[in-house]
């Protein structure tokens, strides 16, 4: 009696085959996600094997079936389970396996949702608080702390590998929606809308708050200040090597909050202008269905309806009379960095396409003057300096802020200490505490003559 034996191969050849047709689980990947896991229905996955190896010849297609047999791939430990569950037999992939294949194609990276970033945190968390309260070895060398230590390297560093991933996907996504920007199907219109709504509300903005360095959730702090917490923990232990590494991790970190704010604000152009344009065809459409609503009744045989009754287009006017409408109460634009963030990042994307030149000093000029893009630049990078900035406290202000600009700002003139002088006045965290001293700075075009101020803090409630 003959015996057919089913050839098998070991992990090593099993994955290099997986790779050499890795569309095969490019597609398993797409499918799981579809799920939210990494089990799929067997007969998906036999569906998917079936149509790849359609298009090889007989020989491809015998390698296929072979490296695909689920036999195969449960002793190949690609596959960790086969279960038969809710009538359906599925299949449970090892997700080690399947992280590199997702590493092969930019658009399967796992999207970094509000839940998974917390949910990344959470060992972190868990390990600060062995700390605090003494249950875990904080003594440098020994096997107990290099077992922890090592545990939160790991974390971090597998975290930011996700975090860089996600974000060049975000970046390929918003290019994405900004060429779809100018379709001239109103269901396409809507659908990219749908899209960048979802992909923004789960995977951007939480991103974007994960990454600011002052967050905090109610579990626990953010990442920086995670990191910081790191930091003062390893100089409190004497273990300058792992606080240099935390300060590293720190600084990168900290370098990926730009471009996700840069998705972040060209999504929310995008989205701010298409639903403009979304409403303004609904109104349009509206409009038109009101009169040809009106116009078909002039198509009667009644005589008496030769003319549009104007009575039935009054839903295509005002819902108040003009007479009705009070006088416009004058409003104030301030100069303030969220108002001139919100124009510059529009100005930015009507601009981007037309210039050859990205030299950011002249970003502007086709929509203001040169003299006047330069001003409005100086006026955000000052405002910017000076809410970034921790004031020293009783002590001259003024005269700490001329000796720092003018050691690092060529820019910088006398008269920007007015505009400091005012922003300090009205900020809620300090109190200004007047001297009877006075001072004076001068240099070959400006003199300054001012009575000393003293910074005090405002306790924070």
């Amino acid at each position: 009696m003959a015996v057919s034996i089913q050839k098998q191969f070991s992990t090593v050849e099993t994955i290099q085959l997986l790779l050499k047709h890795r569309e095969v689980l490019f597609s398993v990947i797409s499918a799981s996600d579809d799920v939210h896991g990494n089990a799929i229905p067997e007969m998906t996955f036999f569906r998917i094997v079936a149509e790849y190896q359609h298009s090889f010849s007989k020989d491809v297609r015998n390698e296929i079936a072979l490296v695909f047999d689920v036999n195969n791939l449960l002793q190949a430990k690609i596959i960790n389970d086969r279960k038969h569950t809710d009538n359906t037999t599925k299949l449970w992939f090892n997700s080690s396996v399947m992280e590199i294949f997702r590493l092969c194609k930019i658009s399967l990276f796992r999207p970094m949702t509000q839940t998974t970033l917390k949910a990344s945190m959470t060992p972190l968390w868990s390990v600060l608080k062995e700390i605090e309260s003494q249950q875990i070895s904080v003594t440098p060398g020994t096997e107990g702390y290099q077992d922890w230590l090592g545990e939160i390297n790991h974390r971090i560093t597998e975290l930011l590998g996700n975090i860089k991933a996600n974000i060049s996907k975000l970046q390929q996504a918003g290019d994405i929606f900004q060429k779809e920007e100018k379709s001239t199907s109103i269901t396409v219109t809507q659908q990219m809308y749908q899209e960048a709504a979802k992909l923004y509300r789960r995977e951007v903005e939480p991103l974007r708050i994960f990454l600011n360095k002052s967050t905090r959730y109610e579990q626990g702090d953010g990442i920086y200040l995670t990191l910081e917490s790191f930091a003062k923990l390893f100089s409190r232990f004497g273990d300058t090597e792992s606080q240099s590494i935390i300060n590293s991790f720190q600084i990168q970190y900290l370098e990926l909050f730009e471009p996700i704010k840069k998705v972040s604000d060209n999504i929310s152009v995008y989205l701010r202008k298409t639903k403009n344009a979304i409403v303004e065809h609904n109104a349009i459409q509206s409009a038109f269905e009101i009169i040809r609503n009106a116009y078909k009744t002039t198509l009667s045989h009644n005589k008496r309806n030769k003319y549009i009754n104007y009575r039935e287009l009054r839903e295509l006017g005002a819902s108040k009379s003009l007479t009705s409408i009070s006088r416009i109460s004058p409003c104030k634009l301030d100069k303030s960095p969220s108002y001139l963030n919100t124009v510059f990042n529009e100005l930015a994307h009507r601009n981007s396409s037309q210039l050859n030149d990205s030299d950011e000093r002249y970003l502007f000029e086709e929509s203001v003057d040169s003299t006047t893009s330069k001003k409005i630049r100086h006026t955000l990078k000052l405002n910017a300096w000076i809410s970034n900035l921790t004031w020293p406290l009783e002590k001259d202000y003024i005269r700490f802020a001329y000796n720092r600009l003018s050691a690092e700002w060529e820019e910088f003139s006398i008269p920007d200490l007015l505009e400091i002088n005012s922003k300090l006045h009205t900020s809620p965290d300090y109190s200004v505490k007047l001297t009877s001293e006075y001072n004076v700075i001068e240099n070959d075009k400006h003199r300054y003559e001012y009575r000393v101020r003293l910074l005090t803090s405002n306790e924070k409630r």
